[in-house]
């Protein structure tokens, strides 16, 4: 199977000096089901957070379908929509992230 979501060695740590993310390792594979769980503060929030491009991560990389999400963010973005993914969101919030991906300056929200 394809890999369509590749992490590794990510961490965050913010300015207070939380240490959210220690080395996460993560490989998600074409149709697998994945699930993150843990108790509160253990992390989840900040890895979705990274994955999205919300958060900038302190070290470490993440990959969409082999593009790193920071250097290649136009094209990961743009490879979501083509594939559908605008379907998920509703309509104020996909002409948002159309609008973004123009280049215009707007929230997501």
């Amino acid at each position: 199977m394809n890999t369509i979501l590749t992490v590794s060695g990510l961490t965050k740590t913010y300015a207070t000096g939380l240490q959210a993310l220690k080395g996460v390792d993560l490989e998600i594979r074409k149709g697998e089901i994945f699930a993150l769980l843990g108790p509160n503060g253990a992390g989840k929030t900040t890895l979705i957070n990274i994955v999205c491009g919300i958060v900038t991560p302190s070290s470490g990389s993440v990959r969409a379908e082999g593009l790193d999400i920071a250097r290649d963010y136009r094209a990961v973005r743009l490879c979501y929509f083509a594939r559908g993914g605008h379907c998920r969101l509703h309509r104020r919030r996909y002409r948002r992230c159309l609008g973004l991906l123009r280049g215009a300056r707007a929230e997501i929200g």
